[in-house]
């Protein structure tokens, strides 16, 4: 082990919601590149830098010793499941509590450098506020009017959506405050990164390219005219939106994968998977 090695050895780095899909590939990720990993688990059913805690998202107190001692923490974890029996009988304000208590126990680690939340795209729209139409670029400053209908939305995603908005929007605040050494970084998106720069801070948009659904919808059809799309995607308003974020590659990253390169592999997990 050289010393580089060494020294991430002895960096812990917590990983609530670590049994998740972005969550696994992350652990997986931090301990190849040599960190000493907390991950948090509804339920405990490694290697010697690997340590598993328990600790359930409805229950947020329960996150504080896998917290301790770390310095940076990747906050994953989202309440989605049936909430009866919880102190909170909604996602949404599970979701804002876990939020405050996991940034109350980062500052008062005394260690925590850095608190990483993954957002969600849900939380990003170019939609204006009054539901009138949509704005002419698609920014970090773009939030989502969770008041107003949408298409192909539910219940669910309508309290998905709010939950991750508020909770975002909340964690944001707590980080501007000049009074916390804390640094927060929060990614719109499923991608999880912002561990190594240096003081990085504030939201980021994670994205290679903004298409609509009649975009890819028109994509489809073009590449895969063996598939038969209903019309309803390829309706909708027209938008002349510009994507207007490069705040993530004005901090040194790089995008590996474009639009067509995405949607065409969509197709092919598809395949495997045996849904088409």
């Amino acid at each position: 082990m050289n010393l580089e090695m060494e020294s991430k050895s002895r960096c812990k780095v917590c990983v609530t919601g670590g049994a998740g899909y972005i969550g696994s590939a992350l652990v997986h990720s931090l301990l190849q590149n040599g960190y000493t990993v907390h991950a948090t688990l509804r339920n405990l059913d490694a290697e010697e830098r690997l340590h598993l805690f328990e600790a359930d998202i409805y229950r947020p107190q329960e996150f504080e010793e896998a917290i301790q001692g770390c310095v940076y923490v990747f906050h994953l974890a989202t309440p989605i499941y049936d909430t009866s029996g919880y102190k909170y009988n909604d996602k949404i304000k599970a979701t804002i509590s876990a939020v405050k208590k996991i940034v109350d126990v980062c500052i008062q680690s005394r260690t925590v450098k850095r608190l990483i939340y993954t957002a969600s795209v849900v939380a990003a729209s170019p939609l204006k506020d009054d539901g009138s139409g949509y704005k002419t670029t698609m920014d970090e400053s773009c939030w989502t009017p969770f008041h107003i209908n949408v298409p192909y939305s539910n219940d669910f995603v309508k309290e998905y959506t709010e939950a991750k908005t508020r909770a975002e929007q909340e964690i944001l605040k707590i980080g501007e405050d000049e009074a916390n050494e804390l640094e927060v970084v929060t990614l719109s998106c499923g991608l999880v990164g912002g561990r190594e720069t240096p003081m990085v801070n504030g939201r980021f948009l994670c994205s290679s390219s903004y298409i609509t659904s009649a975009e890819m919808a028109k994509y489809y059809q073009e590449n895969y005219p063996q598939f038969h799309l209903k019309q309803e995607y390829f309706e909708g308003p027209k938008r002349d939106i510009k994507w207007g974020s490069r705040k993530l590659e004005d901090e040194g990253f790089s995008y590996k994968h474009d639009a067509k390169t995405i949607l065409d592999d969509c197709i092919e997990y598809a395949r495997r998977s045996g849904n088409i």
